[in-house]
């Protein structure tokens, strides 16, 4: 219930948030701390992308039964899975609103540099008309790399 409580605290805007806000600050300014966070980071994708790759190996396992549940469940699951197309939602959202000027950006650019009848044949390819599909298979193929981040974060904690 105490760490439970912390975890509330740290996650609102608190005191105790903005004292261990500070105190990361500070910690960050140290000489040759961004260097070790940065080396520890790689040395733990490192070892997580060597877990995942083999086929034996227990997070390999872990993951293939989580993702196999997590599929089941997303078929059969009407409730789970309306929470999951809910969320992905929620976090598409978010992303368009913090991201969408840099998105828009390169989108236009890429598009400007195409004639009309390019543009309408590579619209055409990658559109189609299964505009329904697509946002359909986007919002599972997001729900299932979410719940993979997430249980490697799980995995790793």
């Amino acid at each position: 219930a105490w760490l439970a409580d912390i975890a509330t605290q740290l996650g609102q805007d608190t005191s105790l948030a903005r004292r261990a806000e500070r105190a990361v600050d500070e910690m960050l300014k140290e000489p040759g701390v961004a260097g070790a966070m940065n080396d520890l980071w790689t040395s733990l994708k490192r070892l997580l992308r060597e877990a995942i790759r083999t086929p034996e190996g227990e997070v390999h396992n872990r993951i293939q039964k989580l993702l196999e549940n997590t599929s089941h469940r997303l078929q059969y699951d009407a409730e789970f899975a309306e929470a999951i197309d809910t969320r992905v939602a929620h976090v598409t959202g978010d992303l368009a609103q913090s991201f969408g000027s840099e998105i828009a950006g390169v989108i236009s650019h890429t598009i400007a540099s195409w004639d009309a009848e390019e543009a309408s044949e590579r619209i055409e390819l990658y559109v189609g008309k299964d505009l329904q599909y697509i946002r359909i298979n986007g919002t599972v193929i997001g729900a299932l790399v979410g719940l993979l981040l997430h249980t490697v974060i799980v995995l790793i904690g």
